[in-house]
């Protein structure tokens, strides 16, 4: 998928505002996607003659729990499909997202007809945040890097799951985010590697007779000892009578 390039000098970025900050969230998601070996996503709905993206599904390849069997023990995926949706008038108001795929967290609704709501605390997403940060946050939540299965606010999602995590989940060290015990733990992001510098071209080399251990240890000399002299005797009087006392 080519990088998308768009003309943001173009006129009808000067009558719709709010789909010029589209088309930068576009060009934002499409980095992440090339940066990250986990995360895609394709594109479900446009608007305008610039086709410009305001629906996605974003999807996670990485391991996380989607149930529990009868005997309450973890189902496992690894293959996670977020529907992203940007509203008309983002980012006054949050894009919405929810799941498409099954997921087991106390952040997310596994049933109901709110199935697929992840609480996200998602409200500042587009002011203070970018969407590239809200897909990274709905992954470290599917990675159980980030969740709340206390019943403190802003509570959990989903009170049924939250009760899992308390007293099988944590336990039994399945997951534990306050341990470091985590469904997955691959980058979400592609480590940056970067390419060692070689030394510039009129650096001297160094042959193996300049090794520092191969040098003679530097001599040090130790001059002729000081002899302190004994300290001087005190008289000590006792009763009248006077009686000499050696310090040593």
């Amino acid at each position: 998928m080519p990088r998308p390039n768009y003309d943001f000098d173009h006129p009808i970025f000067k009558t719709k505002r709010n789909w010029l900050l589209y088309a930068k969230e576009h060009v934002d998601l499409w980095d992440l996607q090339e940066n990250s070996d986990v995360i895609e996503w394709t594109v479900q709905s446009t608007v305008g003659s610039l086709e410009i993206p305001t629906v996605y599904h974003v999807t996670y390849h990485l391991r996380t729990i989607t149930g529990i069997d009868a005997e309450a023990q973890p189902i496992y995926g690894d293959r996670h499909v977020m529907e992203l949706t940007i509203p008309t008038r983002y980012p006054l108001v949050p894009a919405s997202i929810f799941m498409r795929t099954d997921v087991w967290h106390p952040n997310i609704q596994s049933v109901g007809r709110f199935k697929g709501k992840i609480c996200g605390n998602v409200n500042s997403y587009g002011i203070d945040y970018s969407l590239r940060q809200l897909v990274l946050r709905v992954g470290e939540i599917l990675q159980y890097k980030n969740y709340l299965a206390d019943f403190v606010p802003p509570y959990p999602e989903d009170p049924k799951v939250a009760e899992w995590v308390k007293a099988y989940g944590e336990p039994r060290n399945i997951v534990n985010r306050k341990e470091g015990i985590f469904t997955d733990d691959q980058p979400l992001i592609r480590p940056i590697v970067r390419a060692a510098v070689p030394p510039p071209a009129d650096t001297p080399v160094r042959s193996e007779m300049d090794r520092p251990e191969d040098k003679p240890a530097p001599q040090i000399r130790i001059g002729k000892r000081t002899q302190v002299p004994d300290p001087p005797r005190r008289t000590i009087r006792i009763g009248g009578n006077h009686a000499k006392q050696d310090k040593s």
